[in-house]
């Protein structure tokens, strides 16, 4: 006997082969956020390092690729490459362990400023 679990929405359906005949039952979850949290955590996780790589000075920090991949203002990465990576890359070395060490990555999303980790008034 065969079994194969199709997700669509909060609704698994159940089929079961047995020899030519087919037959079908749904049930839904109690509780999706577990299963929910536990994907966006795992996903937050390939941001972040991905975004750690990219800042590391050689040989995307310089470039600022990863203010790129976490969303900035136009000027951002001219600034990057003029400064050759901001006082030869002490702003991408900095971003990098900023990155890779605060809790929540949520500030360094879509910052228009050039320090990104510098907390500034709203």
């Amino acid at each position: 006997m065969k079994r194969f679990l199709l997700r669509s929405g909060l609704l698994i359906i159940l089929l079961s082969y047995s020899g030519t005949k087919a037959t079908a039952c749904s049930v839904h979850f109690t509780n999706p956020l577990p299963l929910q949290n536990s994907f966006l955590k795992k996903m937050e996780d390939h941001r972040r390092l991905i975004a750690a790589c990219l800042a590391f000075p050689l040989p995307t920090g310089f470039l600022g690729a990863h203010r790129i991949f976490l969303g900035t203002g136009p000027y951002i990465p001219v600034v990057y490459i003029a400064t050759l990576g901001g006082c030869l890359g002490a702003v991408p070395l900095v971003d990098f362990f900023f990155i890779l060490f605060s809790k929540d990555l949520e500030p360094f999303i879509n910052n228009p400023h050039l320090f990104m980790w510098v907390k500034h008034p709203a």
